[in-house]
């Protein structure tokens, strides 16, 4: 049992028991641990049907505290139901109830305050992203930077990306071949968003393996050494081939990219397959006839995206990559038409 459900069905547990053992020196009263029961049922139930991964821990409260009337109002009802005898008894329930009151908000208190406390470690991220002077790793990086769920995001990049905000670290460094210089300020993070590439064109393909396959398994395997639990999200592109046996070099030099990567040892590892990625924010690519298409391709881009099976944009993929980590039931191999799906703007 994670962490996160762990210690609220715990909390409640020992409540419980707790309760119950002091029903017979008469410390607690029976109805105290009717309160116990069904405090503890009603958290349970959000426990275990909330996935705290997945949204955000304060709506989780609310929904929790949701519990509290229903069950006061029973527990007042058992207590106070029958106002028959003196003065006495009637303020003798009364106390009874401002008892039950009292253990009933301190049981949701301590384990709402363990509970959010818990589900905030597992909610919020911090990352590294590299290629993030390129288009897509821009793309993403913004993304990044707006996204309550990231708290800090580390840049390693050849040259600055312009952009200031508090979350974000850049450390330049020129040669991702050798990373003994920047390997301390890798550790201690959530994801890694590997968005660095190079096309293919005019390359022979020991130089694309080179600067493709090489030198992503190279930071993968110290970023991996640095952060043993770390997620490892990879940019590959659509018609990749994972048999490595095709007639397209680039697609069996990144084929053989993935399935290595994805045999590297990671908790999580997740390759993104994007076919037309339009950028947005104004983002401009580095490579001019690139940019010259999508400048083009703009114009059309609302009919474009009806065919998420080819189509998404920088954001939908920045999102999609956060919630990658945030979930858990998230495949390997991503296409867009996944990609738009996990990385849907939610309502």
């Amino acid at each position: 049992m994670d962490s996160y459900r762990f210690f609220p069905v715990a909390i409640t547990a020992a409540s419980a028991v707790g309760a119950l053992g002091l029903v017979p020196v008469g410390l607690v009263e029976p109805v105290v641990v009717v309160d116990v029961v069904f405090s503890s049922v009603a958290v349970c139930v959000v426990v275990f049907f909330r996935d705290l991964q997945e949204v955000n821990p304060m709506a989780v409260v609310t929904r929790t505290m949701v519990a509290n009337p229903v069950n006061l109002m029973f527990v007042f009802i058992c207590i106070v139901g029958d106002f028959g005898g003196n003065i006495g008894t009637i303020l003798s329930k009364l106390k009874m109830f401002l008892i039950v009151i009292i253990h009933h908000n301190f049981l949701f208190s301590a384990i709402q305050l363990i509970w959010v406390y818990l589900a905030l470690s597992n909610y919020i991220m911090k990352v590294i992203i590299t290629g993030a002077t390129g288009m897509v790793g821009k793309g993403v990086l913004l993304v990044c930077l707006e996204d309550e769920s990231v708290e800090k995001v580390l840049c390693i990049v050849r040259s600055s990306t312009g952009i200031t905000h508090p979350k974000l670290k850049e450390v330049l460094h020129s040669d991702f071949f050798n990373l003994s210089p920047v390997e301390a300020e890798l550790k201690g993070y959530d994801a890694c968003f590997f968005c660095l590439g190079v096309t293919s064109l005019g390359l022979k393909e020991d130089q694309y393996r080179h600067l493709t396959y090489d030198l992503t398994l190279n930071f993968a395997a110290v970023v991996l050494a640095q952060n043993p639990g770390i997620q490892f999200n990879y940019v590959s592109g659509a018609g990749t081939d994972s048999t490595e046996k095709g007639r397209s070099m680039w697609a069996r030099v990144k084929g053989k990219t993935e399935n290595d990567l994805l045999k590297s040892g990671f908790k999580k590892a997740v390759m993104f397959r994007p076919g037309f990625i339009q950028p947005m924010r104004d983002i401009r690519s580095k490579t001019g006839w690139y940019q010259a298409m999508y400048n083009v391709l703009k114009v059309f881009y609302p009919l474009l995206k009806k065919m998420p099976k080819y189509v998404t944009d920088t954001d939908t993929l920045g999102r999609a990559m956060i919630r990658s980590v945030l979930k858990k039931d998230v495949k390997p191999v991503l296409e867009s038409v996944d990609i738009n799906e996990l990385g849907v703007v939610s309502s």
